[in-house]
């Protein structure tokens, strides 16, 4: 049979540990049949893989090649060689080609760690009831010239439990005593179908669980109908998966993929919902075990018939904080209980998650082609009255505003005659998605260098408080007659009222309030200090660019070139350190210049 590399990578770790030959590279190249040149290479390949196990893969003259180094990290790296090679479909005839004497009926080996099964109380799922089976044989048939310093293995202190796993190790690994640390860990870190004897004392274990189903329960604002079910199920996972992720024992699974792009909001909603349980483990959760959870959320999910898949899926994008954003996501989940919302996102989290949502909310200026929705942080209720029309209008249009049109155009075409399309186009426009009456002086958005002159350009060495650092920074709006002063107490009540949700970035402030509060005419400033201004919650200020919004339009334009211009992270810090306003306006200009149509 013709080996792929990664197959004799396999191959080259499992004959080395059981061969009581002294390994030469010819030994190699008539194993694999492959040339001597490409033996080499999978020799040196296989070392570093190894070497990322931290066990040595080294040539002596006395026994040829084998490994060097204590016997648990080399049982502990074989053990997932094991793994691999089991989930291969050839996996019977490569561990046939590497034994030197041939591997005993593999239902023999199974009918040992069924006994096991019966010793220890638990019963595993069929996969590690092979992995356990085939592990412990190849411990069995290993030679101690695999190692050249061993060391006596550390057994877990005297317990009832512990002597019920040392008579386990008796059945399985009788000959190995070395080996019945990694064989403890396997039992202990395999997953279950059930279990009898599950320690006692794991309340603490099962109570971390539960938070875990009731945060996902608050995220999704589903309730689990058979909850016990779903826990007890959960433990039976958690369980060994634990033992796994303290002691670095890898899992293959090959549903992270699928479950991550088909199952996404749902794996999203599970890995925030998994956070309490990572921080009472003290350790992060690799993906292939969160992917476990996620598949059980849904699974319970959907024998309880819950659509929540079927819904559309929205996202919120708030860059002014925790509760800020929290707000906010509560407020559009109880305005839109059709729409399935994820938690709330920051702005460079978009791009992971921009694929697999329908609709998307946020506060600052984004470019998408997904259903975009600008939104207050604290939307009145005539904005929530005006967004609430504006999504179930964009919901209608389905497949998008200028292809309906089009479409309907096209009908009236097939059995009228039409004199004027485009005045029909637009009459229709405006029968489906009427516009405000004042919509026309609307038309024109001035860009960012348009609205922030170098009569609103200021620079100032420093202020004693934040709230001064506002009313210094707003000067020049004031003067020109474009806010007022309750413009200016509306800024820092706001802040005041819902903390800095207007420090967009670090050492970037852009204050500013309602329309209602006090703004005359559209408008912008901007003041830099040479000194950072502390702002509420240890947040440290620097570049002010004071906002004056007549309505929700017309300023987006500016407002979206100073979202890319606050990205730049070259010219942010170019206006931390000027003070020319020469070079101050020609960063503006550079991101107030038309796109190209």
């Amino acid at each position: 049979m013709i080996w792929n590399e990664n197959e004799r990578i396999l191959i080259i770790a499992l004959y080395t540990a059981i061969s009581n030959e002294e390994l030469s590279l010819l030994h190699y190249q008539g194993l694999l049949r492959v040339s001597r040149n490409t033996a080499i290479q999978d020799l040196k390949s296989f070392k570093k893989v190894a070497a990322h196990a931290n066990v040595e893969f080294i040539y002596s003259r006395i026994k040829g090649y084998c490994f060097s180094g204590d016997s648990f990290a080399i049982h502990k790296f074989l053990y997932r060689v094991v793994r691999q090679v089991l989930k291969l479909s050839s996996y019977r005839e490569l561990l046939q080609e590497i034994c030197v004497n041939p591997l005993p009926a593999i239902e023999d080996d199974l009918e040992k760690v069924k006994k096991v099964e019966r010793l220890i109380g638990k019963r595993f799922t069929d996969d590690q009831l092979l992995l356990l089976s085939v592990f412990s044989n190849l411990l069995e048939q290993m030679v101690e010239k695999s190692f050249l310093h061993d060391e006596q293995p550390i057994l877990p202190p005297a317990s009832t439990q512990n002597r019920v796993l040392i008579d386990a190790m008796k059945i399985l690994v009788p000959n190995r005593k070395a080996a019945w640390p990694i064989v403890m860990l396997s039992l202990e870190s395999a997953n279950l179908l059930e279990a009898s004897n599950l320690e006692p004392n794991d309340s603490e274990m099962k109570e971390e669980i539960r938070k875990v189903v009731e945060e996902f329960e608050r995220l999704s604002c589903i309730k689990f109908q058979n909850r016990e079910v779903l826990l007890e199920k959960l433990y039976l996972h958690v369980k060994p998966a634990v033992y796994r992720i303290k002691h670095g024992v890898p899992v293959f699974n090959d549903l992270v993929h699928i479950v991550e792009s088909d199952k996404h909001a749902l794996h999203v909603l599970t890995s925030r919902a998994i956070q309490s349980f990572e921080k009472w483990l003290g350790t992060d959760i690799p993906d292939e075990e969160k992917i476990y959870w996620t598949i059980y959320f849904g699974s319970s999910l959907q024998s309880q018939g819950s659509d929540f898949e079927n819904r559309k899926q929205a996202i919120v994008i708030c860059p002014s904080g925790t509760s800020v954003s929290q707000m906010l996501h509560g407020t559009l989940q109880k305005m839109f209980p059709d729409l399935f919302f994820l938690p709330p996102i920051a702005i460079r989290d978009l791009k992971k998650h921009e694929p697999f949502v329908d609709i998307i909310f946020s506060t600052v200026p984004i470019l998408t082609e997904k259903m975009f929705y600008l939104v207050d942080p604290f939307p009145q209720q005539s904005e929530r009255n005006a967004l609430l029309h504006q999504v179930r209008t964009g919901m209608n249009r389905g497949i998008g505003h200028e292809f309906t049109l089009k479409g309907i155009v096209d009908i009236v075409k097939k059995f009228s005659t039409v004199h004027e399309e485009k005045q029909l186009h637009q009459e229709l426009e405006q029968l489906i998605w009427p516009k405000e009456k004042n919509d026309a002086r609307r038309e024109y958005q001035p860009m960012l260098n348009e609205l922030i002159t170098k009569d609103s350009i200021s620079f100032h060495d420093e202020v004693h408080t934040w709230e001064e650092a506002i009313q210094l920074a707003a000067q020049p709006l004031l003067k020109a007659n474009k806010i007022k002063e309750s413009y200016i107490n509306a800024m820092i009540d706001n802040v005041n009222e819902f903390g800095p949700y207007i420090v967009l970035m670090p050492g970037v402030a852009v204050p500013h309030a309602r329309p209602e509060d006090g703004a005359v005419e559209i408008g912008m400033s901007y003041l830099r200090l040479e000194k950072p201004v502390l702002f509420p919650k240890e947040k440290n200020v620097q570049l002010l660019f004071v906002l004056s919004a007549v309505d929700q339009t017309t300023h987006l334009k500016a407002l979206s070139q100073l979202t890319y211009l606050l990205s730049d992270e070259q010219s942010i810090e170019k206006l931390k350190s000027s003070t020319d306003m020469n070079e101050v306006n020609s960063i503006l200009i550079k991101f107030s210049e038309e796109e190209s149509t």
